[in-house]
Protein backbone atom coordinates (compact mmCIF):
# COMPACT_ATOMS: atom_id res chain seq x y z
CA UNK A 1 0.00 0.00 0.00
CA UNK A 2 3.34 2.19 -0.35
CA UNK A 3 2.71 5.14 -2.75
CA UNK A 4 -0.69 4.63 -3.22
CA UNK A 5 -2.00 8.25 -4.73
CA UNK A 6 -5.56 9.65 -3.33
CA UNK A 7 -8.67 9.03 -4.88
CA UNK A 8 -9.21 12.00 -7.02
CA UNK A 9 -12.52 13.73 -6.28
CA UNK A 10 -15.30 14.21 -8.57
CA UNK A 11 -18.38 16.74 -7.52
CA UNK A 12 -21.56 14.60 -7.89
CA UNK A 13 -24.29 16.19 -9.97
CA UNK A 14 -27.02 17.57 -7.55
CA UNK A 15 -30.13 15.83 -7.15
CA UNK A 16 -32.06 18.37 -9.06
CA UNK A 17 -29.60 18.33 -11.51
CA UNK A 18 -30.51 14.60 -11.66
CA UNK A 19 -34.16 14.70 -11.90
CA UNK A 20 -34.59 17.28 -14.53
CA UNK A 21 -32.04 15.05 -16.56
CA UNK A 22 -34.16 11.72 -15.72
CA UNK A 23 -37.48 14.22 -16.72
CA UNK A 24 -35.63 15.28 -20.05
CA UNK A 25 -34.66 10.99 -21.17
CA UNK A 26 -38.75 10.58 -20.33
CA UNK A 27 -39.61 13.48 -22.93
CA UNK A 28 -37.18 11.93 -24.81
CA UNK A 29 -38.64 8.51 -25.12
CA UNK A 30 -41.90 9.75 -25.36
CA UNK A 31 -41.11 10.56 -28.87
CA UNK A 32 -39.06 7.46 -29.32
CA UNK A 33 -42.01 5.30 -28.28
CA UNK A 34 -44.29 7.32 -30.97
CA UNK A 35 -41.49 6.88 -33.45
CA UNK A 36 -41.26 3.63 -33.07
CA UNK A 37 -44.90 2.71 -33.14
CA UNK A 38 -45.90 5.14 -35.91
CA UNK A 39 -44.99 2.49 -38.81
CA UNK A 40 -47.24 -0.11 -37.58
CA UNK A 41 -51.09 1.65 -37.54
CA UNK A 42 -49.82 3.40 -40.75
CA UNK A 43 -48.27 0.91 -42.40
CA UNK A 44 -51.22 -0.86 -45.05
CA UNK A 45 -51.18 2.90 -46.11
CA UNK A 46 -47.51 3.47 -46.70
CA UNK A 47 -46.93 0.25 -48.75
CA UNK A 48 -49.64 1.63 -51.39
CA UNK A 49 -47.92 5.36 -50.81
CA UNK A 50 -44.96 3.75 -52.04
CA UNK A 51 -45.75 2.11 -55.46
CA UNK A 52 -44.52 -1.55 -52.98
CA UNK A 53 -45.54 -4.52 -51.44
CA UNK A 54 -45.74 -6.50 -48.00
CA UNK A 55 -42.97 -8.78 -49.10
CA UNK A 56 -40.53 -5.77 -50.20
CA UNK A 57 -41.29 -3.35 -47.11
CA UNK A 58 -40.43 -6.42 -44.71
CA UNK A 59 -36.90 -5.70 -45.79
CA UNK A 60 -37.15 -2.07 -44.62
CA UNK A 61 -37.81 -3.77 -41.31
CA UNK A 62 -34.71 -5.63 -41.15
CA UNK A 63 -32.52 -2.77 -42.84
CA UNK A 64 -33.63 -0.89 -39.69
CA UNK A 65 -32.84 -3.68 -37.36
CA UNK A 66 -29.05 -3.95 -38.79
CA UNK A 67 -29.03 -0.23 -38.34
CA UNK A 68 -29.80 -0.78 -35.28
CA UNK A 69 -27.13 -3.01 -34.40
CA UNK A 70 -24.88 -0.67 -35.84
CA UNK A 71 -25.79 2.30 -33.72
CA UNK A 72 -25.74 -0.20 -30.73
CA UNK A 73 -22.27 -1.70 -31.76
CA UNK A 74 -20.87 2.02 -31.78
CA UNK A 75 -21.97 2.92 -28.83
CA UNK A 76 -19.71 0.94 -27.54
CA UNK A 77 -16.97 3.31 -28.37
CA UNK A 78 -18.07 6.40 -29.55
CA UNK A 79 -19.77 6.55 -25.46
CA UNK A 80 -16.19 6.35 -23.93
CA UNK A 81 -15.06 9.15 -26.22
CA UNK A 82 -17.26 11.26 -27.21
CA UNK A 83 -19.61 12.97 -24.88
CA UNK A 84 -22.81 10.75 -24.65
CA UNK A 85 -25.45 13.92 -23.37
CA UNK A 86 -24.33 15.28 -27.12
CA UNK A 87 -24.67 12.09 -28.76
CA UNK A 88 -28.02 11.63 -27.65
CA UNK A 89 -29.05 14.89 -29.20
CA UNK A 90 -27.54 13.46 -32.36
CA UNK A 91 -29.63 10.22 -32.35
CA UNK A 92 -32.68 12.07 -31.91
CA UNK A 93 -32.02 14.40 -34.87
CA UNK A 94 -31.11 11.48 -36.95
CA UNK A 95 -34.78 9.69 -35.97
CA UNK A 96 -36.55 12.89 -35.87
CA UNK A 97 -35.09 13.62 -39.88
CA UNK A 98 -35.75 9.84 -41.48
CA UNK A 99 -39.21 9.98 -39.72
CA UNK A 100 -40.47 13.07 -41.04
CA UNK A 101 -38.77 12.33 -44.58
CA UNK A 102 -40.15 9.08 -45.32
CA UNK A 103 -44.00 9.57 -46.11
CA UNK A 104 -43.32 12.95 -47.58
CA UNK A 105 -40.63 11.84 -50.39
CA UNK A 106 -42.60 8.47 -51.62
CA UNK A 107 -39.94 6.36 -52.74
CA UNK A 108 -39.27 2.75 -51.85
CA UNK A 109 -35.24 3.41 -52.44
CA UNK A 110 -35.47 6.03 -49.72
CA UNK A 111 -37.56 4.40 -47.38
CA UNK A 112 -34.69 1.79 -47.37
CA UNK A 113 -32.02 4.51 -46.59
CA UNK A 114 -34.07 5.83 -44.05
CA UNK A 115 -34.98 2.86 -42.11
CA UNK A 116 -31.44 2.06 -41.85
CA UNK A 117 -30.36 5.58 -40.74
CA UNK A 118 -33.13 5.62 -38.20
CA UNK A 119 -32.30 2.09 -36.66
CA UNK A 120 -28.68 3.60 -36.20
CA UNK A 121 -30.16 6.20 -34.34
CA UNK A 122 -32.15 4.02 -32.39
CA UNK A 123 -29.67 1.74 -31.75
CA UNK A 124 -27.09 4.43 -30.23
CA UNK A 125 -29.91 6.36 -28.40
CA UNK A 126 -30.97 3.18 -26.44
CA UNK A 127 -27.75 2.05 -25.59
CA UNK A 128 -26.86 5.77 -24.54
CA UNK A 129 -30.05 6.24 -22.23
CA UNK A 130 -29.66 2.96 -20.33
CA UNK A 131 -26.51 3.33 -19.58
CA UNK A 132 -26.94 7.03 -18.78
CA UNK A 133 -30.13 6.37 -16.00
CA UNK A 134 -28.52 2.90 -14.47
CA UNK A 135 -25.23 5.33 -13.89
CA UNK A 136 -27.25 7.82 -12.54
CA UNK A 137 -29.36 6.05 -9.87
CA UNK A 138 -27.58 2.98 -9.46
CA UNK A 139 -29.08 0.11 -7.03
CA UNK A 140 -31.91 2.46 -7.10
CA UNK A 141 -32.58 2.39 -10.60
CA UNK A 142 -36.19 -0.12 -10.52
CA UNK A 143 -38.77 2.61 -10.51
CA UNK A 144 -36.78 4.81 -12.65
CA UNK A 145 -35.85 2.47 -15.06
CA UNK A 146 -39.32 1.15 -15.32
CA UNK A 147 -40.80 4.08 -15.51
CA UNK A 148 -38.04 5.72 -18.45
CA UNK A 149 -40.23 2.44 -20.08
CA UNK A 150 -43.14 3.52 -19.01
CA UNK A 151 -42.80 6.85 -21.04
CA UNK A 152 -41.72 4.43 -24.20
CA UNK A 153 -45.14 3.00 -23.57
CA UNK A 154 -47.08 6.00 -23.29
CA UNK A 155 -45.51 7.04 -26.65
CA UNK A 156 -46.44 4.17 -27.90
CA UNK A 157 -50.41 4.43 -26.54
CA UNK A 158 -50.16 8.02 -28.63
CA UNK A 159 -49.33 6.15 -32.48
CA UNK A 160 -52.27 4.88 -33.23
CA UNK A 161 -54.64 8.15 -31.30
CA UNK A 162 -52.67 10.33 -33.72
CA UNK A 163 -52.46 8.64 -36.87
CA UNK A 164 -56.21 7.10 -36.91
CA UNK A 165 -57.63 10.70 -37.91
CA UNK A 166 -55.30 10.62 -41.11
CA UNK A 167 -55.58 7.27 -42.44
CA UNK A 168 -57.82 6.47 -45.71
CA UNK A 169 -61.15 4.96 -45.63
CA UNK A 170 -60.05 2.23 -47.67
CA UNK A 171 -57.63 -0.94 -47.62
CA UNK A 172 -55.85 -2.60 -50.16
CA UNK A 173 -57.38 -5.89 -51.60
CA UNK A 174 -55.56 -8.86 -51.85
CA UNK A 175 -55.50 -10.70 -54.67
CA UNK A 176 -56.22 -7.51 -57.07
CA UNK A 177 -55.55 -9.65 -60.41
CA UNK A 178 -57.77 -12.48 -59.63
CA UNK A 179 -60.50 -9.44 -58.89
CA UNK A 180 -60.16 -7.89 -61.73
CA UNK A 181 -60.54 -10.46 -63.95
CA UNK A 182 -63.42 -11.85 -61.95
CA UNK A 183 -65.16 -8.18 -62.44
CA UNK A 184 -64.33 -7.71 -66.33
CA UNK A 185 -66.07 -11.27 -67.00
CA UNK A 186 -69.12 -9.69 -65.40
CA UNK A 187 -68.97 -6.69 -67.18
CA UNK A 188 -68.33 -8.41 -70.49
CA UNK A 189 -71.74 -10.68 -69.37
CA UNK A 190 -74.03 -7.86 -68.54
CA UNK A 191 -73.05 -6.00 -71.55
CA UNK A 192 -73.86 -9.05 -73.54
CA UNK A 193 -77.36 -9.25 -71.39
CA UNK A 194 -78.20 -5.50 -72.13
CA UNK A 195 -77.49 -6.09 -76.22
CA UNK A 196 -79.95 -8.83 -76.17
CA UNK A 197 -82.49 -7.00 -73.76
CA UNK A 198 -84.98 -6.06 -76.37
CA UNK A 199 -84.94 -9.13 -77.65
CA UNK A 200 -86.30 -10.68 -75.00
CA UNK A 201 -89.11 -7.72 -73.83
CA UNK A 202 -86.81 -6.29 -70.95
CA UNK A 203 -88.47 -3.29 -69.85
CA UNK A 204 -87.05 0.51 -70.51
CA UNK A 205 -86.06 0.73 -66.52
CA UNK A 206 -84.62 -3.09 -66.57
CA UNK A 207 -82.16 -2.04 -69.38
CA UNK A 208 -81.20 1.31 -66.89
CA UNK A 209 -80.89 -0.83 -64.10
CA UNK A 210 -78.41 -2.91 -66.02
CA UNK A 211 -76.17 -0.49 -67.44
CA UNK A 212 -76.15 0.99 -63.61
CA UNK A 213 -74.92 -2.32 -62.26
CA UNK A 214 -72.30 -2.29 -65.30
CA UNK A 215 -71.21 1.13 -64.48
CA UNK A 216 -71.07 0.10 -60.65
CA UNK A 217 -68.73 -2.75 -61.89
CA UNK A 218 -66.83 -0.42 -63.87
CA UNK A 219 -65.92 1.70 -60.65
CA UNK A 220 -64.66 -1.11 -59.35
CA UNK A 221 -62.89 -2.07 -61.63
CA UNK A 222 -61.32 1.19 -62.35
CA UNK A 223 -60.63 1.72 -58.59
CA UNK A 224 -58.49 -1.59 -58.22
CA UNK A 225 -56.74 -0.37 -61.12
CA UNK A 226 -55.82 2.22 -59.20
CA UNK A 227 -54.91 0.01 -56.17
CA UNK A 228 -52.55 -2.15 -58.11
CA UNK A 229 -50.63 0.77 -59.56
CA UNK A 230 -51.00 3.06 -56.30
CA UNK A 231 -51.80 5.69 -58.24
CA UNK A 232 -55.38 5.84 -56.75
CA UNK A 233 -57.09 9.30 -54.94
CA UNK A 234 -56.81 8.39 -51.94
CA UNK A 235 -52.70 7.15 -52.65
CA UNK A 236 -52.05 10.26 -54.11
CA UNK A 237 -53.85 12.80 -51.41
CA UNK A 238 -52.50 10.41 -48.65
CA UNK A 239 -52.44 12.55 -45.03
CA UNK A 240 -49.74 10.23 -43.26
CA UNK A 241 -47.23 12.47 -43.89
CA UNK A 242 -49.18 14.72 -40.89
CA UNK A 243 -48.70 12.09 -37.78
CA UNK A 244 -45.35 11.12 -38.95
CA UNK A 245 -44.01 15.23 -39.20
CA UNK A 246 -46.03 15.72 -35.59
CA UNK A 247 -43.63 12.31 -34.33
CA UNK A 248 -40.87 13.89 -36.24
CA UNK A 249 -41.01 17.15 -33.98
CA UNK A 250 -41.65 15.93 -31.08
CA UNK A 251 -38.16 14.50 -31.53
CA UNK A 252 -36.54 16.88 -32.60
CA UNK A 253 -38.00 19.11 -29.80
CA UNK A 254 -36.38 16.19 -27.68
CA UNK A 255 -33.26 16.91 -29.13
CA UNK A 256 -33.29 20.79 -28.22
CA UNK A 257 -34.04 19.99 -24.80
CA UNK A 258 -31.02 17.74 -24.47
CA UNK A 259 -28.64 20.54 -26.28
CA UNK A 260 -30.24 23.31 -23.94
CA UNK A 261 -29.46 21.49 -21.16
CA UNK A 262 -26.23 20.50 -21.72
CA UNK A 263 -24.94 24.45 -22.57
CA UNK A 264 -26.32 25.43 -19.11
CA UNK A 265 -25.05 22.84 -17.16
CA UNK A 266 -23.24 19.85 -18.78
CA UNK A 267 -23.96 16.18 -16.97
CA UNK A 268 -21.37 14.90 -14.63
CA UNK A 269 -20.97 11.43 -13.56
CA UNK A 270 -21.89 10.30 -10.64
CA UNK A 271 -19.37 10.96 -7.50
CA UNK A 272 -19.90 7.30 -6.59
CA UNK A 273 -17.26 6.51 -9.75
CA UNK A 274 -13.74 7.47 -7.79
CA UNK A 275 -10.14 8.25 -9.49
CA UNK A 276 -9.59 9.07 -13.00
CA UNK A 277 -12.91 9.02 -14.75
CA UNK A 278 -13.22 9.57 -18.97
CA UNK A 279 -15.61 11.09 -20.28
CA UNK A 280 -17.60 8.26 -20.13
CA UNK A 281 -17.92 8.33 -16.95
CA UNK A 282 -16.57 4.96 -16.36
CA UNK A 283 -13.32 4.71 -14.00
CA UNK A 284 -9.69 3.59 -15.45
CA UNK A 285 -8.36 0.10 -14.29
CA UNK A 286 -5.55 2.54 -12.30
CA UNK A 287 -8.05 4.06 -10.11
CA UNK A 288 -9.98 0.95 -9.71
CA UNK A 289 -7.11 -0.23 -8.33
CA UNK A 290 -6.72 2.41 -5.72
CA UNK A 291 -10.60 1.97 -4.96
CA UNK A 292 -9.48 -1.83 -4.25
CA UNK A 293 -6.72 -1.01 -2.45
CA UNK A 294 -8.29 1.68 -0.17
CA UNK A 295 -11.22 -0.47 0.84
CA UNK A 296 -9.22 -3.49 2.16
CA UNK A 297 -9.89 -5.70 -0.43
CA UNK A 298 -7.31 -8.59 -1.05
CA UNK A 299 -6.65 -8.98 -4.39
CA UNK A 300 -3.36 -9.96 -5.58
CA UNK A 301 -1.54 -8.64 -9.24
CA UNK A 302 -1.81 -11.99 -10.33
CA UNK A 303 -5.67 -11.78 -9.85
CA UNK A 304 -6.09 -8.82 -11.10
CA UNK A 305 -3.83 -9.69 -14.17
CA UNK A 306 -5.70 -12.93 -14.85
CA UNK A 307 -9.60 -11.06 -14.32
CA UNK A 308 -8.76 -7.74 -15.86
CA UNK A 309 -10.38 -8.15 -19.14
CA UNK A 310 -13.61 -9.32 -17.34
CA UNK A 311 -13.32 -6.36 -15.29
CA UNK A 312 -12.65 -3.83 -17.69
CA UNK A 313 -15.35 -5.33 -19.87
CA UNK A 314 -17.66 -5.25 -16.60
CA UNK A 315 -16.67 -3.09 -13.70
CA UNK A 316 -18.81 -4.97 -11.20
CA UNK A 317 -20.01 -3.61 -8.05
CA UNK A 318 -16.17 -3.08 -6.85
CA UNK A 319 -15.27 -0.45 -9.91
CA UNK A 320 -18.43 1.67 -9.64
CA UNK A 321 -18.61 1.97 -5.70
CA UNK A 322 -17.28 4.52 -3.35
CA UNK A 323 -15.45 2.94 -0.34
CA UNK A 324 -18.13 3.62 1.94
CA UNK A 325 -20.67 1.74 -0.67
CA UNK A 326 -18.17 -1.36 -1.09
CA UNK A 327 -19.06 -3.06 2.27
CA UNK A 328 -22.79 -2.39 1.68
CA UNK A 329 -22.60 -4.05 -2.00
CA UNK A 330 -24.46 -7.46 -1.31
CA UNK A 331 -23.28 -8.58 -4.69
CA UNK A 332 -20.10 -10.76 -3.86
CA UNK A 333 -17.11 -10.74 -5.96
CA UNK A 334 -17.79 -13.50 -9.13
CA UNK A 335 -15.49 -14.92 -11.24
CA UNK A 336 -15.23 -13.60 -15.25
CA UNK A 337 -16.92 -17.16 -16.69
CA UNK A 338 -20.20 -16.56 -14.36
CA UNK A 339 -20.10 -12.64 -14.76
CA UNK A 340 -19.83 -13.59 -18.66
CA UNK A 341 -22.19 -16.31 -18.35
CA UNK A 342 -24.96 -13.70 -16.72
CA UNK A 343 -24.51 -11.08 -19.99
CA UNK A 344 -24.75 -14.42 -22.40
CA UNK A 345 -27.82 -14.85 -21.47
CA UNK A 346 -29.41 -11.57 -21.08
CA UNK A 347 -28.56 -11.03 -24.46
CA UNK A 348 -30.00 -14.56 -25.66
CA UNK A 349 -33.60 -13.20 -23.66
CA UNK A 350 -33.71 -9.91 -25.22
CA UNK A 351 -32.38 -10.87 -28.44
CA UNK A 352 -35.75 -13.51 -28.87
CA UNK A 353 -37.98 -11.23 -26.73
CA UNK A 354 -37.21 -8.04 -28.71
CA UNK A 355 -37.69 -9.79 -32.13
CA UNK A 356 -40.99 -10.57 -30.97
CA UNK A 357 -41.78 -7.20 -29.68
CA UNK A 358 -40.88 -5.77 -32.68
CA UNK A 359 -42.66 -7.72 -35.07
CA UNK A 360 -45.79 -7.45 -33.21
CA UNK A 361 -46.07 -3.59 -32.88
CA UNK A 362 -45.29 -3.60 -36.78
CA UNK A 363 -47.35 -6.31 -37.84
CA UNK A 364 -50.73 -6.39 -35.68
CA UNK A 365 -52.63 -3.98 -38.00
CA UNK A 366 -51.95 -6.05 -40.76
CA UNK A 367 -52.63 -9.50 -39.16
CA UNK A 368 -56.12 -7.96 -37.66
CA UNK A 369 -56.82 -7.26 -41.88
CA UNK A 370 -56.02 -10.38 -43.25
CA UNK A 371 -57.64 -12.97 -40.89
CA UNK A 372 -61.08 -14.25 -41.81
CA UNK A 373 -62.64 -11.26 -39.88
CA UNK A 374 -61.21 -9.12 -42.63
CA UNK A 375 -61.60 -5.91 -40.43
CA UNK A 376 -60.79 -2.60 -41.66
CA UNK A 377 -57.57 -0.78 -41.11
CA UNK A 378 -59.92 1.77 -38.56
CA UNK A 379 -60.87 -1.12 -36.21
CA UNK A 380 -57.67 -2.85 -36.44
CA UNK A 381 -56.16 0.56 -35.73
CA UNK A 382 -58.38 0.67 -32.20
CA UNK A 383 -56.89 -2.98 -31.71
CA UNK A 384 -53.57 -1.59 -31.89
CA UNK A 385 -54.52 1.33 -29.22
CA UNK A 386 -56.12 -1.15 -26.89
CA UNK A 387 -52.55 -3.16 -27.10
CA UNK A 388 -50.56 0.08 -26.59
CA UNK A 389 -53.08 1.11 -23.63
CA UNK A 390 -52.32 -2.08 -22.07
CA UNK A 391 -48.77 -2.04 -22.72
CA UNK A 392 -48.57 1.39 -21.13
CA UNK A 393 -50.82 0.61 -18.25
CA UNK A 394 -48.69 -2.31 -17.16
CA UNK A 395 -45.47 -0.45 -17.10
CA UNK A 396 -47.18 2.16 -14.91
CA UNK A 397 -48.14 -0.86 -12.85
CA UNK A 398 -44.75 -1.83 -12.99
CA UNK A 399 -42.96 1.30 -11.77
CA UNK A 400 -44.74 0.78 -8.63
CA UNK A 401 -44.47 -2.64 -7.73
CA UNK A 402 -40.75 -1.96 -9.10
CA UNK A 403 -40.43 -0.80 -5.23
CA UNK A 404 -40.47 -3.60 -3.49
CA UNK A 405 -40.99 -6.98 -6.44
CA UNK A 406 -37.89 -8.18 -7.92
CA UNK A 407 -37.80 -8.15 -11.27
CA UNK A 408 -37.14 -11.96 -11.88
CA UNK A 409 -40.74 -12.20 -10.85
CA UNK A 410 -41.87 -9.37 -13.11
CA UNK A 411 -40.32 -11.47 -15.84
CA UNK A 412 -42.12 -14.67 -14.77
CA UNK A 413 -45.13 -12.88 -15.02
CA UNK A 414 -44.94 -11.18 -18.47
CA UNK A 415 -43.97 -15.01 -20.12
CA UNK A 416 -46.52 -16.70 -18.93
CA UNK A 417 -48.94 -13.69 -19.81
CA UNK A 418 -47.24 -13.46 -22.98
CA UNK A 419 -48.18 -17.52 -23.90
CA UNK A 420 -51.94 -16.57 -22.94
CA UNK A 421 -52.45 -13.83 -24.84
CA UNK A 422 -51.06 -15.93 -28.25
CA UNK A 423 -52.66 -18.73 -27.17
CA UNK A 424 -55.71 -16.79 -27.49
CA UNK A 425 -55.17 -15.16 -31.01
CA UNK A 426 -53.80 -18.48 -32.46
CA UNK A 427 -57.50 -19.66 -30.99
CA UNK A 428 -60.11 -16.72 -31.91
CA UNK A 429 -58.25 -14.43 -34.31
CA UNK A 430 -60.22 -16.21 -37.12
CA UNK A 431 -63.68 -16.33 -35.27
CA UNK A 432 -64.33 -13.48 -33.14
CA UNK A 433 -63.71 -10.25 -32.68
CA UNK A 434 -64.55 -9.86 -28.97
CA UNK A 435 -61.83 -12.29 -27.81
CA UNK A 436 -59.28 -10.74 -30.00
CA UNK A 437 -59.87 -8.20 -28.18
CA UNK A 438 -58.82 -9.43 -25.19
CA UNK A 439 -55.79 -11.98 -26.53
CA UNK A 440 -54.57 -8.27 -27.12
CA UNK A 441 -54.53 -6.91 -24.22
CA UNK A 442 -53.53 -9.45 -22.19
CA UNK A 443 -50.14 -9.41 -24.69
CA UNK A 444 -49.99 -5.75 -24.29
CA UNK A 445 -49.84 -6.57 -20.43
CA UNK A 446 -46.95 -9.63 -21.66
CA UNK A 447 -45.26 -7.23 -23.23
CA UNK A 448 -44.85 -4.12 -20.89
CA UNK A 449 -42.59 -4.73 -18.25
CA UNK A 450 -39.80 -7.52 -19.91
CA UNK A 451 -37.06 -5.15 -21.24
CA UNK A 452 -36.67 -2.66 -18.27
CA UNK A 453 -36.97 -5.65 -15.86
CA UNK A 454 -34.17 -7.62 -18.03
CA UNK A 455 -31.91 -4.47 -17.60
CA UNK A 456 -32.98 -4.25 -13.81
CA UNK A 457 -31.93 -8.27 -13.15
CA UNK A 458 -28.83 -7.73 -14.61
CA UNK A 459 -27.95 -4.74 -12.92
CA UNK A 460 -28.35 -6.38 -9.84
CA UNK A 461 -25.87 -8.81 -10.64
CA UNK A 462 -23.10 -6.78 -12.46
CA UNK A 463 -22.57 -3.07 -13.11
CA UNK A 464 -24.20 -2.21 -16.46
CA UNK A 465 -21.88 0.10 -18.52
CA UNK A 466 -21.71 1.80 -21.46
CA UNK A 467 -20.04 -1.00 -23.03
CA UNK A 468 -22.17 -3.97 -21.37
CA UNK A 469 -25.61 -1.52 -22.60
CA UNK A 470 -23.84 -1.78 -25.96
CA UNK A 471 -23.29 -5.91 -25.99
CA UNK A 472 -26.99 -6.05 -24.93
CA UNK A 473 -28.20 -3.85 -27.73
CA UNK A 474 -26.66 -5.06 -30.29
CA UNK A 475 -28.29 -8.72 -29.16
CA UNK A 476 -31.82 -6.67 -29.64
CA UNK A 477 -31.15 -6.43 -33.37
CA UNK A 478 -30.23 -9.98 -33.91
CA UNK A 479 -33.21 -11.94 -34.19
CA UNK A 480 -35.40 -8.47 -35.18
CA UNK A 481 -33.23 -8.64 -38.58
CA UNK A 482 -34.38 -12.19 -39.33
CA UNK A 483 -38.27 -11.79 -37.82
CA UNK A 484 -39.52 -8.94 -39.86
CA UNK A 485 -38.44 -10.96 -43.17
CA UNK A 486 -39.93 -14.37 -42.29
CA UNK A 487 -43.20 -12.44 -41.35
CA UNK A 488 -43.60 -9.96 -44.26
CA UNK A 489 -42.99 -12.22 -47.00
CA UNK A 490 -46.31 -14.45 -45.70
CA UNK A 491 -48.84 -12.39 -43.44
CA UNK A 492 -50.86 -10.92 -46.18
CA UNK A 493 -51.87 -14.70 -47.65
CA UNK A 494 -51.09 -16.35 -44.52
CA UNK A 495 -51.08 -13.87 -41.06
CA UNK A 496 -50.70 -16.74 -38.66
CA UNK A 497 -47.11 -16.60 -39.24
CA UNK A 498 -46.96 -13.97 -36.96
CA UNK A 499 -48.34 -16.30 -33.77
CA UNK A 500 -45.75 -19.26 -35.41
CA UNK A 501 -42.92 -16.69 -34.81
CA UNK A 502 -44.39 -15.38 -31.58
CA UNK A 503 -44.73 -19.29 -30.52
CA UNK A 504 -41.00 -19.73 -31.58
CA UNK A 505 -39.46 -17.05 -29.78
CA UNK A 506 -41.35 -17.89 -26.35
CA UNK A 507 -39.60 -21.35 -26.69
Amino acid sequence: MDNLEPPVPVRAPGKYHILMTTFALYFCYISYGLSYNIWGPTWVELVGLLNSTQKDMSYGNSLMAIGYTIGAFSGLFLHNHINRQLMVAFYLILMALSTSLTPVLKSYTVFMELSIIFGFGEGGFDTACNAWLLEMWLRDNGPYMQALHFMFGLGSLLAPLISIGFLSDTTTLPSVNNISVDIMQRQMSMKNMTLDAPQFGVHHHNYIYYNQIISSFEKQLTNISYETNNTSPEATDSRIYIPYCITGSLLATSAAIIIIMYLIKPYEPNCQYLGNINISGEPTVSSTRRISSLSSVTHTEERQSTDSLTQNLLHTSIDSKSIQDCSDDERPQLSGKYLISILITGSIMLCFYEGMENINFEYLSTFNVNTDLKLSEQTSDVIMSVMSASYTLGRGIGIILAIKVQPKYFLYTNFILISIGNLILYLSANTSEIWLYVGTVILGFGFSTVFPSIFSYMESRIRLTNTVCGILSVSCAIIATVDPIIVGQYISNYPYILLYVNIASIV
